[in-house]
This record gives C-alpha cells, sequence and structure tokens, in this order.
C-alpha cells in the first residue's frame, strides 16, 4: 500500500511543517525585534512545508483512507475519522491567518491552529502506535531529537542594543531618560 518513498516524503514533511510551527510558537511570543529575518524564513518555510504535506494527505487518503473506510476495517478508524476533522480545521485555520485582518479574528484563528496541531499531533502518535507497535522507537528518537535540535532557539537572547531608528516594535526604546511624555 505505501512506498518507502511515500512514507519518507509524509512523514519528513509533516515533521519539518511541526517543527517549524512549534518554533514559529517560540519566536511569535517575543518581540518583534527578535531576530525578524529568522522568524519570516520559519514562517515561509513552515507554509511550504504544509503545502508539500497536505499533497501527500491527499495521496494518503486515496491510498489509504477510502480503502479503509470501504473494507469497513475497525483498527484505527475512529483516530483516523477524527484525524481528518482535525486536517481539516488546522488547514481553514491556517488559511484564516493568512486573510483575517482584525487582531481578534487573527488571536482566535492563531489559538485554533495551534491547538488542533498540537491535537492532530497527540492523535497522529497515538493513531501510530494503536495500528504498529513498532512505531514506539521511531516516535521516541524522533521526540528526543526534536527536544535537542529546538536548544539552540531557547538560547538565543533578545539583543538590545539596537539604535532607535531601525526598532521594528513602535514605541520601543523612544524614551528619553528625564523627558516626560505629555498625556492627553
Amino acid at each position: 500500500m505505501f512506498t518507502q518513498r511515500f512514507r519518507l516524503f509524509f512523514y519528513s514533511s509533516g515533521y519539518l511543517a511541526l517543527y517549524t510551527g512549534f518554533l514559529l510558537i517560540f519566536f511569535m511570543a517575543r518581540p518583534a525585534d527578535f531576530y525578524p529575518t529568522l522568524r519570516h524564513l520559519l514562517l515561509k518555510s513552515h507554509i511550504v512545508t504544509v503545502v508539500l504535506w497536505l499533497f501527500t494527505c491527499g495521496m494518503l487518503f486515496s491510498i489509504h483512507v477510502i480503502p479503509q473506510l470501504q473494507a469497513r476495517i475497525q483498527e484505527g478508524r475512529k483516530t483516523g475519522i477524527v484525524l481528518i476533522g482535525l486536517i481539516a480545521l488546522m488547514s481553514f485555520s491556517g488559511f484564516a491567518l493568512q486573510i483575517v485582518s482584525s487582531a481578534a479574528a487573527m488571536d482566535y484563528a492563531r489559538w485554533l491552529h495551534i491547538i488542533t496541531g498540537a491535537a492532530f499531533t497527540a492523535l497522529l502518535l497515538i493513531h501510530l502506535v494503536l495500528i504498529k507497535a513498532s512505531f514506539r522507537i521511531w516516535i521516541a528518537t524522533v521526540l528526543v531529537a526534536s527536544l535537542l535540535l529546538a536548544i539552540p532557539f531557547y538560547l538565543l537572547k533578545p539583543k538590545d542594543n539596537f539604535p532607535d531608528e531601525i526598532r521594528l516594535t513602535p514605541g520601543a526604546g523612544t524614551e528619553q531618560p528625564g523627558v516626560q511624555k505629555k498625556t492627553p
């Protein structure tokens, strides 16, 4: 049913989409001055890897999901159906992040995207372990490697030596000592 190349492409593109997404969560919690080029590169990488992964999800749907549903195989059926719904919610919220303009809608879409992404990841791991117990070693290895790969990003510190004229955050560092602001 699955070739090794398909599995490699499906899991690697999904992993890269997940990993760049979690790194984006880390960078979005920082001020805008905090490595803006790296943040932008991660966002573009996330979008590209998600598109590749969604392409493989379409292939997976035709070679795995539909045949499993037609054969009425019960093993993994419930988690598989929930996974399909979570993919739809992740796609919808990810698209909404690209097109909404209000801050409240953006926050709602962002949290929906984060929550459904985390739920999808957890449920996919459960789905894989239910189907093949041999995946446990691979899953543990990937989780440990991911944590080790994330350590350098957590060691990054914000730089305070930006001149005022190139600050990206409005109002950051514009107060001068001894000068009081006028209140309206």
